[in-house]
């Protein structure tokens, strides 16, 4: 049983060069953040957008894994190809308008059962349940398109 509230922790430092990486940490993980050049910098490092896109991926991924063990279901993979739209409001401004998710569980027996929990961890995972941002996705099982 979880115990609500959680809290989580990260931490960043900079300096003032908007050309260089700088370093992020979270739960004691390290990583490299840059602007990316889309936006005027060199790129090299992970962008926000692409932590942004990263954490609703890996919270599906993360919420499949936990429904799946929970069900007993059986898999040998599961991959998530994401996309992340950016575009400007009726104000002009910038927002994370649409995530696209490709995911495609492979070597499961129970095509139903699977169908089910992929379907639920789209409604359920905290993450991408939090987000003004557009959510669709596409589930494949065993090579083979579900609707």
């Amino acid at each position: 049983m979880i115990s609500y509230p959680l809290s989580f922790s990260a931490e960043i430092q900079s300096g003032p060069d908007t050309k260089n990486p700088w370093s992020v940490s979270a739960s004691g993980n390290e990583a490299s953040c840059a602007i990316p050049q889309e936006f005027g910098g060199n790129g090299g490092a992970l962008s926000p957008e692409d932590f942004f896109l990263l954490a609703l991926s890996n919270c599906y991924v993360a919420t499949f894994k936990v429904f799946s063990g929970a069900s007993l279901l059986k898999f040998d993979s599961i991959n998530v190809q994401s996309k992340l739209i950016l575009d400007k409001d009726t104000k002009n401004q910038p927002f994370a308008k649409a995530c696209l998710m490709s995911i495609d569980l492979e070597g499961t027996p129970d095509m139903s059962r699977a169908e089910m929990i992929l379907k639920k961890v789209a409604r359920s995972g905290i993450l991408l349940n939090s987000v003004k941002t557009e959510i669709a996705f596409e589930f494949n099982v065993n090579g083979e398109k579900i609707s």
